[in-house]
Formats: C-alpha cells, sequence, structure tokens
C-alpha cells in the first residue's frame, strides 16, 4: 500500500500517526462526496480504495480484490452479500467479481479503481448518491466484488437527524438533474439486457 488519505470532517484532530498516514483536515464538515473527490484528487498511486469510516474489512481485503482487477474495469464495490448482518453470517463462496449494470446497496462503501477512472461528484451534491453519479459515468464495465466479508452499521453518521436535510436536497437535485441521464446503461445496453435474462431465468451471470 503506497499510501492512506484520511479526510478529517470532525473538528478533533487525529492522533494517529504513521508515516504511510496523509491527514487532510477540513475547517468544517465538507460532507461525503466532496471528501471523496478531495481525496481522489490527491492520491497518487494507481489504484484507489476509498471505504467510508464505518465499515471493517479483514488485512487481506485490499490484497484480494487487487488481485482480481484487471486493468479497463470501471469501478468494483461489493455486492450486498458481502455486508455481514447480526447473525455475523460469512458470505458464501471464493472471492470473484461479477460485471454488473445497476448500483447496489452498500456499494459505494468501499469502492477500488484505477484512478484515472473517477468522475469527479458535483459539489452539489453533498451525502447522497454520488457513488450513483461515478457508476452511472463510467465508460468501462462495472463490477459487483463476492465472497469477501464486510462488517458495517451503514451510514452511521449520515443517517442523523441533523444531515436529513442536506440529503433531502441532495435527493431532490439528483432526481431534477442527473436521474434521468445514465450513459453507462447506454453503453452497455446489450450486456445488460443479456444480464437481467439471465437473472430472470435463474441462471449465474
Amino acid at each position: 500500500m503506497r499510501e492512506v488519505v484520511l479526510v478529517n470532517n470532525s473538528a478533533r484532530g487525529v492522533a494517529f500517526a504513521h508515516p504511510k498516514l496523509r491527514v487532510l483536515d477540513q475547517p468544517e464538515n465538507i460532507f461525503v462526496n466532496p471528501a471523496w473527490n478531495l481525496g481522489v484528487s490527491v492520491a497518487t498511486g494507481r489504484y484507489v480504495f476509498v471505504s467510508n469510516d464505518d465499515i471493517s474489512i479483514e488485512p487481506t481485503f485490499l490484497g484480494t480484490v487487487l488481485s482480481l482487477a484487471r486493468p479497463g474495469m470501471g469501478l468494483i464495490g461489493p455486492h450486498p452479500t458481502c455486508y455481514i448482518d447480526g447473525t455475523g453470517q460469512p458470505p458464501v463462496g471464493p472471492p470473484r467479481l461479477v460485471p454488473t449494470y445497476a448500483r447496489t446497496w452498500g456499494f459505494g462503501s468501499a469502492m477500488l479503481f484505477e484512478r484515472e477512472r473517477w468522475v469527479v461528484i458535483p459539489e452539489d451534491l453533498k451525502i447522497i448518491y454520488g457513488d450513483d453519479y461515478v457508476f452511472n459515468r463510467q465508460r468501462h464495465r462495472n463490477y459487483h466484488l463476492y465472497g469477501v466479508p464486510i462488517v458495517t452499521e451503514m451510514s452511521t453518521s449520515s443517517s442523523r437527524g441533523e444531515f436529513s436535510g442536506q440529503a433531502a436536497e441532495d435527493a431532490r437535485l439528483y432526481e431534477q438533474q442527473w436521474a434521468g441521464d445514465n450513459p453507462y446503461l447506454r453503453r452497455f445496453r446489450v450486456p445488460a439486457a443479456v444480464a437481467g435474462l439471465r437473472q430472470r431465468w435463474g441462471r449465474s451471470t
């Protein structure tokens, strides 16, 4: 791992220090999507892993995903089956990547991609719909990650009442300006249609 870039949206400083850790302290909370944009903009590695702060992954997680990644892929994000529920049930099957044509629940919590694949999220979108925006504007095929466990309480900060107004504004803006525009599906409409038929017939994609 080349570096860890931490965008600190808290008024408190970060006590932990490490030679590979770069802390970007913010004078105020710039929220999720601007923090993603900022972190990717200063990253120096070929691959970037964007992670929310409320997930726990195994030490082998990044090595596993990188061993599956190939040049020319779009975004790689977890399939919902990767997330361990309250029963602690681990995901079934070996780690693998499967092409996907729709952003699913939890996809944006742990995304890996080649740095040049990032699409800058509009500054008006602060908390939600950032992963939708980037997903739907990929020129290369996106992939679901299966078979790798992730523990999270999901949206531990963004679900708080103090952020509900901004989240509602994000939803209004996205629906008004970008929801109807999905160049990703236009680009991959034939494979997406085939994948939909396979799913309907109960066959694996």
